[in-house]
């Protein structure tokens, strides 16, 4: 996220809802898990879920007409079948995912032929576990397919996706934050929920 055009909120959200999330359930996934939320959380945490999680998450949910909008606004113009970044370089990058993880390749391929109709070009890259884990633990990739930390509240999870701790510079190890998003409004909260043990008073953060 620290890299052009994904530094741009607008833009991820616009490649967000290119993405089939109920295909790549029903093939990659077979069937086993359901497409998740705008909480970003699992199912390991039903009582930390909000009912807007799921309402009003359209950003993760497939509206390609949306998505073309969003990209359309940030610049990033359709020339033919291909977009373009604002200095006229076409939107192709590499999307990484781990050799012989049949479900991830699968669910990668669902994804870059999902970003083809909107203009993004997304070639399937499988490396080794050892190379891919480097790249993406060191944030020198441009797309890739992952995971997030767990843990027995959802705080964990949400410091390894939003907290500015967790943040390195690209190059260096980070072991839960790849994408390098940090915020100071998620700091206050995760320190709160941090402070407390009550899990009525960390729901309510």
């Amino acid at each position: 996220t620290t890299m052009a055009p994904f530094d741009s909120v607008d833009v991820r959200k616009g490649i967000s809802q290119a993405i089939d999330r109920e295909q790549i359930v029903n093939i990659a996934m077979y069937d086993y898990t359901h497409p998740a939320d705008s909480s970003g959380l699992s199912d390991a945490f039903p009582a930390f879920k909000t009912e807007d999680a799921s309402t009003q998450g359209e950003w993760v949910t497939l509206n390609v007409d949306a998505a073309n909008a969003a990209l359309d606004a940030a610049g990033l113009a359709l020339d033919g079948d291909t977009r373009k970044t604002a200095d006229g370089n076409a939107m192709e990058y590499e999307l990484l995912v781990v050799t012989g993880w049949s479900d991830w390749v699968a669910a990668c391929e669902i994804m870059a032929a999902n970003l083809a109709e909107v203009g993004i070009k997304a070639t399937v890259t499988p490396l080794d576990y050892n190379a891919w884990y480097d790249k993406v633990s060191k944030g020198e990739f441009e797309m890739s397919i992952g995971w997030s930390d767990g843990g027995a509240t959802p705080y964990s999870f949400y410091l390894g996706c939003m907290s500015t701790s967790t943040v390195r510079p690209i190059g260096t190890l980070s072991p839960q934050n790849w994408q390098r998003f940090g915020s100071e409004e998620a700091d206050t909260l995760m320190n709160e929920m941090a402070a407390t043990g009550d899990i009525e008073t960390q729901k309510g953060i």
